[in-house]
């Protein structure tokens, strides 16, 4: 029996019978059901030895990780207050470049009327 065939992603039960059906050299249910187990067993161990390849780690990682969550709990009142500072700072920011903004408007619209009346007065001196 040919165990590579189990391992296919698209593996038919039915169409790998229907072979084994049409062999004439066919393998006896009892030789075929004792190598399924084999299959199983090996597949079951193969489980156990990826599961406990990293067990150590896992743990240790564990151990490491208690009181992580009362650290990180009095951590949040600090970071809170200085979210909103931050909050605030932007908002002062924003206020700040918007007077800023109008500001300039306000230089802007009076030099042009300064160069407007400049005009004004050339013209003015020589009439």
């Amino acid at each position: 029996m040919e165990l590579a065939a189990f391992q296919k992603e698209q593996f038919d039960p039915a169409a790998f019978v229907n072979a084994l059906r049409a062999n004439e050299h066919t393998v006896p249910l009892e030789v075929a059901q004792g190598q399924l187990r084999h299959q199983l067993s090996a597949l079951k161990q193969q489980l156990y030895e990826l599961i406990n390849a990293d067990y150590p780690q896992f743990m240790a990682l564990a151990v490491g990780l208690q009181g992580v969550e009362e650290k990180a709990g009095s951590l949040r009142i600090p970071l809170l207050e200085l979210s909103s500072c931050c909050e605030a700072m932007q908002g002062h920011a924003r206020r700040n470049r918007e007077y800023l903004e109008t500001e300039m408007r306000g230089r802007i619209n009076t030099q042009i009327k300064q160069r407007g009346l400049e005009r004004c007065l050339r013209f003015s001196t020589i009439l």
